[in-house]
C-alpha cells in the first residue's frame, strides 16, 4: 500500500511496474493527505490496510507534508499488526518552478537552481533525524539523495527531460529515476517463509 501526499501520486505509475515485478498486488489511499492535519489518521490508514490484508506500508511525502509523530504512531500500530512500514524520503524540491525555468534558459535567461546533497540533507535535517530515531524492527527508512544528487542535485536528464512537472512533484521520468529504490522498498515488505 503506497501512502502519502501528492508527492506519492507522482511515483504511482512506477511504484506499480516495480510492484508487478515482485508480483504484488497495490493499494492506495484514495485521500490525498493521510497522516496530514485533516486527513486520515494512522489508526484509519492501519485498519485499511488490514481491511485488504495488506502486510506492508511504503510512506512518500513531501519534505514539510508528514508529522514524524504521526509517522511514529502509524508505525506503532502497524508493528502491533505484524505490517511493515517503509519511509522513502522526500525528493528535492526546488525554489523554481522547473519547465519554466528550462524554457526561459531555452531563451537565453540565465536562469538556473543550484542544489547540492549537503544543501538537500541539511533542508531536510530535522526531518532525517527524527525518522532515523524510529527503532522499530518493522520501520526502513530508504535514501534517495544519492539517485538525484551527485554532488549536485539534478532536475533533468542529460537530454534535457525534465524530473518535475513543477518545484516539487516528479514526471514519471523523474518517478524513474528512484525505481530502484521503489524496488528495495517494495523487497523490504516481503516476509521471508519459514
Amino acid at each position: 500500500m503506497l501512502v502519502g501526499n501528492s508527492h506519492a501520486d507522482s511515483i504511482k505509475t512506477t511504484f506499480i511496474k516495480v510492484a508487478a515485478k515482485h508480483n504484488q498486488a497495490v493499494y492506495f489511499i484514495v485521500q490525498n493527505n493521510p497522516l496530514m492535519a485533516g486527513g486520515l489518521s494512522p489508526d484509519i490508514v492501519v485498519r485499511e490496510a488490514i481491511s485488504k490484508e495488506v502486510k506492508h506500508i511504503v510512506v512518500h511525502f513531501s519534505p514539510s507534508g508528514i508529522s514524524v509523530s504521526k509517522l511514529k504512531e502509524l508505525v506503532f500500530l502497524a508493528e502491533k499488526n505484524s505490517i511493515k512500514i517503509t519511509f522513502i524520503d522526500p525528493v528535492p524540491v526546488w525554489e523554481s518552478h522547473i519547465p519554466k525555468m528550462m524554457y526561459r534558459q531555452l531563451k537565453g535567461f540565465n536562469d538556473n537552481e543550484l542544489q547540492t546533497k549537503d544543501d538537500y540533507l541539511s533542508f531536510n535535517n530535522e526531518l532525517f533525524t527524527e525518522v532515523d530515531n524510529i527503532s522499530n524492527d518493522n520501520f526502513k527508512r530508504i535514501s534517495i539523495a544519492d539517485y538525484f544528487c551527485t554532488p549536485n542535485c539534478s532536475y533533468k536528464l542529460e537530454d534535457g527531460t525534465p524530473f518535475y512537472f513543477d518545484s516539487g512533484h516528479l514526471t514519471l521520468t523523474g518517478s524513474n529515476v528512484i525505481e530502484k529504490a521503489l524496488n528495495e522498498a517494495i523487497s523490504a515488505g516481503k516476509y521471508s517463509e519459514n
